[in-house]
């Protein structure tokens, strides 16, 4: 356990503040329903978070988004696999929070549930004429969503492999589809058909960019200064981190001070007007020769022929030479001048 405690502990720490809220509240939302389960009040969680074909049927839309996040924890195999969802979350969702932002990463993870969900019932509706029990089969647990995020790393560098556990390196492009066999082997030689809908997801998730459906980073950074005082709030002793702290938000929201090539290529003419329009006054720069200050091509300059500078003065030109007069003498250097 000591030891157990030494690995969850750093990963623990670089968590940001929706990673530490999904591993805290996604265990004990499970365990409070599972209580529920045992009671009269059964029926409500079947209301709210159960999605099948028939709830789906039923217009119960919302299941598709936070039906994820009900397991209930029937038996002690669930509740290791929920330990093992908690530290694959602790791997892979704080540079996915970093990249996004905290409220961005909550609207991705309703919207990547809703996706796999959508995929796993056409799954459970195409059997269904095969089989009887598809009409009632759910898809519970974050473990596609992790599959999702984690083939989408993969296949950012395909080129590369990862290590299979300390067993066998696996090409990047590979790799989820051992990771699913090898759970699929788990569970008795079955397929799990949420794990195979969150790889049609995943490995078409460069390919649709379906990050481009989510709101824009400026979008959010409004939504955050006018509900969570500009996103600048703390969940579990960590920050919740705003939009405007994440990469690229300078570019999207216009307010970048320097230009380029793609600028450029994208915005065509025009863009003169852009550089020239911000930072218009620039720092002087000390007179040693080159001091810190220094930024290329700044200043106003000079249009060429304006006439605002006098031109450098002309040198004389001087007069040609005239040519050398002809001779008789004869030598071993000597050429003779043309007649």
């Amino acid at each position: 356990l000591w030891e157990m405690g030494n690995i969850i502990q750093p990963l623990w720490a670089q968590c940001p503040g929706l990673t530490r809220l999904l591993l805290v509240g996604y265990p004990v939302i499970s365990l409070a329903l599972q209580a529920v389960l045992a009671t009269d009040l059964g029926w409500l969680v079947d209301v709210l978070f159960k999605c099948n074909l028939r709830s789906i049927v039923q217009f119960k839309v919302w299941t598709l988004f936070i039906g994820p996040f009900c397991s209930p924890l029937s038996s002690g195999m669930a509740f290791l696999f929920m330990l093992f969802e908690l530290y694959m979350l602790m791997i892979y969702f704080p540079t996915q929070e970093t990249t996004m932002g905290s409220t961005t990463l909550l609207f991705w993870t309703l919207f990547m549930n809703g996706l796999v969900n959508v995929v796993f019932l056409i799954f459970m509706f195409i059997l269904s004429f095969f089989l009887n029990g598809p009409w009632e089969q759910s898809s519970v647990g974050l473990w596609p969503l992790i599959m999702v995020a984690l083939t989408a790393r993969c296949l950012s560098d395909p080129q590369g492999s990862s290590n299979f556990w300390g067993l066998v390196q696996i090409p990047n492009k590979w790799y989820p589809l051992a990771l699913v066999a090898f759970f699929s082997l788990l569970n008795g030689m079955q397929i799990m058909w949420n794990f195979i809908a969150a790889l049609v997801i995943g490995y078409t998730y460069h390919i649709v960019r379906y990050e481009r459906f989510l709101p824009s980073k400026v979008r959010v950074a409004r939504l955050e200064a006018r509900c969570c005082r500009g996103g600048r709030c703390g969940i579990l002793r960590a920050g919740w981190i705003p939009a405007t702290n994440t990469p690229g938000f300078e570019v999207e929201s216009g307010s970048r001070r320097y230009a380029t090539l793609g600028d450029f290529a994208s915005s065509g003419t025009g863009t003169g007007s852009q550089l020239t329009s911000q930072n218009n006054t620039q720092p002087s720069s000390s007179g040693n020769g080159g001091g810190g200050n220094f930024t290329a091509f700044a200043g106003s300059g000079n249009r060429l022929g304006d006439g605002s500078e006098a031109p450098p003065a002309s040198t004389p030109t001087p007069a040609p030479s005239a040519p050398p007069a002809s001779s008789t003498e004869q030598g071993d250097h000597y050429t003779p001048a043309p007649p």
